[in-house]
């Protein structure tokens, strides 16, 4: 295993942030937005530095969520998750007076939603610790770890915060790059979206690993296309293995399926589709002059102006007009360039100079994620990983931010005492001790708080 050390920490100014939302856990949840929208108003924060700016906007949207995302059902017992002997210090009198001024209406729903927030914390925290001799982890560091990345402290020096620095670039770049769910895979240029098995990760690293890149010129500018036959699609992709030409026609039959499909129904039913192969001399001409290094491409030419699709109001918006033809540019491509999916700050596990690179997002609460961990890793680890063929970089992409924000620190702040895979995989086969169903019982603690503040957001609204 290779641990790639982190840059030198940033100079960064410090930022604070607020902002609440109030979500109800009674069954009639109609007041909910309205409590939400006044809630939403608080938000204070100094600008001075674009990163810090989105560090705290990944904390602000990670409390958004994390703060009070309360459950309906809750049970007739409070059953706390990690101890039976667990006690807890009285609540604080939040009694609210049958009349509330909008700005201590949203002081209290904050309030509220930072005590939420910190016992979530401290109660995952705890089952954290009982792992620490398993997996030879210092309390001391530990705890001087968490302090440093505490979100909630919004005094929080921020260049100390180097692992909330951290998620937040790997969520940006999750997002750049068209990630919107977990896991996200991606094995040199092939994109998986989702949990496969391990046969079908085998199969595309021993593919990555027999792939030649295109030796690509983006001066070379020319491919001319023709503006005068019929229309007609150049559908450019890896056509020597049957799995990547599935890939390009599953982008199509996603796009017949989709929000727009009447009208990409009637794209494709009216032009002839060419297929090329990403090697060939016409593909490559091509990509270089649209300055696209991407499979699959999608490029129309011919005199598309003659087509029906042509004249919908959806064309100019799918279709680039680009050296005489239309590039139909999609979010998800794969992408040659996947050496951008490289960070300084990355956790290499395996022979940094291998010729595979695969990268993993994922989140801690995510069953299918729990699934590809449990049922991959390991495997993937002992034949490509420790034989130097792959490496694996796992960036962390919090999709639930109520759970999964607490364990991908205490991840990293394990990898800083050289425990970071052990920490990961303790973490998968254990989050039935932290994750959303362990938690989920002490939200009802709340209910009788949650509830006067909706009330009185009726009392100060009583129109909406």
């Amino acid at each position: 295993m290779q641990k790639k050390k982190n840059a030198p920490k940033k100079k960064v100014a410090q930022k604070t942030a607020k902002k609440s939302v109030v979500k109800s856990t009674s069954k009639v949840v109609k007041s909910t937005p309205k409590v939400a929208k006044v809630a939403h108003k608080v938000k204070t924060f100094n600008k001075k530095n674009k990163l810090i700016v989105g560090v705290v906007s990944l904390v602000v949207l990670i409390l958004l969520v994390l703060f009070l995302t309360i459950k309906v059902n809750t049970p007739d017992e409070i059953i706390d998750p990690v101890s039976d002997n667990n006690t807890t210090e009285p609540f604080l009198d939040v009694t609210v007076p049958e009349t509330l001024t909008e700005e201590e209406l949203q002081e209290k729903a904050m309030d509220l939603q930072l005590r939420i927030t910190k016992e979530i914390m401290n109660t995952q925290k705890q089952v954290f610790e009982g792992w620490y001799p398993e997996l030879g982890l210092d309390k001391t560091q530990m705890e001087q770890c968490y302090a440093e990345n505490d979100f909630t402290n919004q005094d929080l020096n921020f260049e100390n915060a180097t692992i909330l620095l951290k998620l937040m670039e790997d969520q940006q770049m999750a997002q750049a790059i068209g990630i919107s769910g977990t896991p996200g895979i991606f094995i040199n240029s092939y994109k998986v979206g989702g949990y496969v098995p391990y046969d079908n990760i085998a199969t595309l690293i021993e593919m990555a690993g027999e792939d030649e890149l295109p030796d690509l010129d983006f001066n070379n500018n020319s491919y001319v296309a023709d503006t005068n036959g019929p229309a007609k699609l150049i559908l450019i992709s890896n056509q020597e293995y049957s799995l990547t030409q599935k890939v390009a026609e599953e982008y199509i039959v996603g796009l017949k399926e989709g929000p727009y499909a009447e009208f990409f129904t009637q794209v494709f039913s009216e032009v002839e589709i060419e297929n090329i192969d990403y090697r060939e001399d016409k593909a490559k001409e091509l990509m270089e002059t649209l300055n696209a290094p991407i499979l699959p491409l999608f490029f129309f030419e011919g005199d598309i102006n003659s087509t029906e699709f042509s004249k919908n109001e959806l064309f100019t918006q799918a279709f680039q007009p680009m050296a005489g033809g239309y590039l139909l540019y999609l979010p998800e491509h794969q992408n040659f360039n996947y050496v951008h999916l490289k960070s300084e700050n990355d956790y290499i596990i395996g022979d940094e100079s291998a010729v595979v690179n695969v990268y993993i997002f994922t989140d801690y609460d995510c069953p299918y994620c729990t699934q590809l961990d449990n049922e991959v890793l390991d495997k993937l680890k002992e034949e490509y990983i420790d034989t130097r063929f792959a490496n694996l970089v796992i960036k962390d992409y919090i999709t639930n931010q109520n759970t999964s924000l607490m364990p991908a620190i205490f991840s990293r702040c394990a990898q800083e005492q050289d425990a970071y895979y052990e920490a990961h995989r303790k973490l998968f086969e254990s989050t039935d001790k932290f994750g959303s169903l362990a938690i989920e019982p002490l939200y009802s603690k709340y209910d009788s708080e949650i509830q006067e503040l909706e009330n009185a957001y009726k009392e100060l609204y009583p129109q909406e």
